[in-house]
């Protein structure tokens, strides 16, 4: 996998460049912070694919919303657009 982009809310925007040259993520992945994200193996996959220590805490909204809907017909499917 190649990176090439993050983009967060609290951070702006880095390009592969700058990601390559942190250590670590350009914002908190400690103990306090939750990071909340939609299908966060992707940016996990983000994580380490650059070196980075994985967050301690994810919530990841893509799981939360398959098991509120399993087994629901949904008439925008199950993706990120399904969820609006």
């Amino acid at each position: 996998m190649l990176v090439l982009c993050l983009t967060t809310r609290v951070v702006d925007r880095y390009f592969r460049e700058q990601l390559k040259d942190l250590e670590e993520a350009p914002f908190d992945t400690g103990a306090d912070p939750l990071l909340v994200d939609y299908y966060a193996s992707a940016e996990m996959d983000c994580f380490i694919q650059i070196g980075w220590p994985l967050p301690s805490n994810v919530l990841d909204l893509y799981v939360e919303f398959q098991n509120a809907t399993n087994g629901l017909a949904l008439k925008s499917g199950d993706g990120l657009i399904g969820t609006c």
